[in-house]
């Protein structure tokens, strides 16, 4: 969570420069973490006679069991096969991986700064600025050990690593080529809360949400004067590389917006920022 923190203490900043403004105070809000286990199993080989396939599946299919007369084939042909594939490729890479590689961690940010303010905003502006791009501790950063797997691949602090319904996402294609599957998933987005936790909602299912604790945790002093402090997602996108053959996972990228909004001296404040991450991994 340390982008996290660096972003939650940009926005202590933002506090500040409007405790230089006005006075005021309130209260905050708690949310709670946990960890839970899944179970998970072994995918067998895909198997196909086209070098690539691409494929817009129905909304309307539910999620089964995918089976298969012969064991050693899984058919993609509806979006809960897709996502049931992915689901079950993508929860066996924290136990059974070998080692796990962030190559980056990005934060963007492309909107405008809304303190209902024009001075202010001005002012914040260049301090946004400031903390946006790759972060230097997660770059090509390996996880090794299991601990490590745990805490900083998605969902980060979880044994698990999604838990996707069809109900969470809008979408699910793949593509195949040169025996490298590409699933990308692209999730419905949540409207903000300062209730979803690891779990919850749709990004709570397989990207890591941002606690709203933990930007009161790191208001200090100016914990009083926020409130009603919520995030919401949206453009959830899961991009997973697959080997054809052992069903592993070689890359995988999550990107999000996250949008953080709360009031501070009788003023709104609603910011958006984009959230990247890019994984390898070897077996």
């Amino acid at each position: 969570m340390k982008t996290m923190l660096k972003l939650l203490t940009l926005m202590l900043a933002f506090t500040l420069i409007l405790t230089m403004a006005a006075c005021a105070g309130d209260d905050d809000k708690t949310t709670t973490e946990k960890l839970q286990t899944t179970q998970t199993t072994d995918v067998a080989a895909v198997t196909t006679t086209e070098n690539q396939i691409t494929t817009d599946i129905n909304e309307n299919n539910t999620i089964d069991e995918l089976t298969t007369e012969d064991a050693s084939v899984v058919r993609l042909e509806t979006k809960a096969d897709v996502l049931n594939y992915f689901n079950t490729c993508i929860n066996k890479v924290k136990p059974n991986s070998k080692t796990i590689t962030q190559k980056y961690e990005r934060n963007t940010f492309d909107g405008e700064i809304d303190l209902g303010n024009k001075f202010l905003e001005k002012l914040a502006g260049p301090l946004v600025d400031s903390n946006m791009g790759d972060l230097p501790e997660k770059k090509d950063k390996d996880l090794l050990s299991e601990n490590d797997k745990v805490m900083f691949f998605p969902v980060e602090g979880e044994n698990w690593s999604s838990k996707l319904t069809l109900n969470n996402i809008k979408d699910a294609k793949y593509t195949l080529k040169d025996g490298v599957y590409t699933i990308t998933i692209t999730l419905k987005n949540d409207k903000a809360s300062a209730d979803i936790g690891a779990g919850d909602a749709n990004a709570g299912k397989a990207l890591t949400p941002i606690a709203v604790e933990t930007i009161y945790d790191n208001a200090g002093p100016a914990k009083s004067i926020l409130k009603n402090v919520k995030i919401g997602y949206r453009n959830g996108k899961l991009v997973a590389q697959i080997d054809e053959k052992t069903g592993n996972v070689i890359a995988y990228n999550t990107y999000m917006d996250w949008e953080l909004s709360l009031t501070a001296l009788g003023l709104n404040i609603n910011i958006e920022f984009g959230l990247e991450k890019d994984y390898k991994v070897k077996w």
